[in-house]
């Protein structure tokens, strides 16, 4: 990731704070095929309970999103995920207002690559109404994926 600011030690101390945990979390960049370009991750043990692993990008947030207008959004993004199934707080990870910008958590979950391509044809939300309605268990590492035809 480069330089260290103030931004990325304030996300770091927001995640850690959410996310609790060992007092002594690790950061580890981790690179592209090229090493041309990296994101660190914070990783903690015990987090949010004993025996799970949590794990926050710091610095993605550095990147603007932007409308489809070059318009840039209100918000910044971060990533998060626990290793085993869990949602902070019922899924919602505070974000982190900063004087210059707001910046949310998106937590992750794993998905085949069928399920990938079957986002790219029927958008985000219909797939994830898809998994609402068939009952899909997101944090069953051993699921089987949903099948395309689920999106009929």
């Amino acid at each position: 990731m480069g330089t260290v600011t103030e931004q990325h030690r304030a996300v770091a101390m927001h995640a850690l704070k959410i996310m609790g945990g060992d007092a002594r979390p690790k950061v580890q960049a981790f690179y592209d095929d090229r090493r041309q370009r990296s994101v660190d991750i914070l990783t903690t043990l015990s987090a949010p309970e004993a025996g799970l692993k949590s794990i926050s990008s710091i610095g993605l947030s550095d990147c603007a999103l932007r409308h489809s207008n070059g318009r840039e959004l209100e918000t910044h993004v971060e990533l998060c995920a626990c290793v085993t199934a869990f949602f902070w707080r019922e899924g919602k990870f505070a974000g982190l207002q900063l004087p210059s910008l707001a910046i949310n958590w998106l937590q992750c979950i794993a998905i085949h690559e069928s399920e990938r391509r079957l986002i790219e044809q029927i958008g985000a939300d219909v797939f994830d109404d898809l998994l609402q309605r068939h009952e899909v268990d997101v944090f069953d590492m051993d699921r089987i994926a949903l099948p395309a035809s689920g999106a009929a």
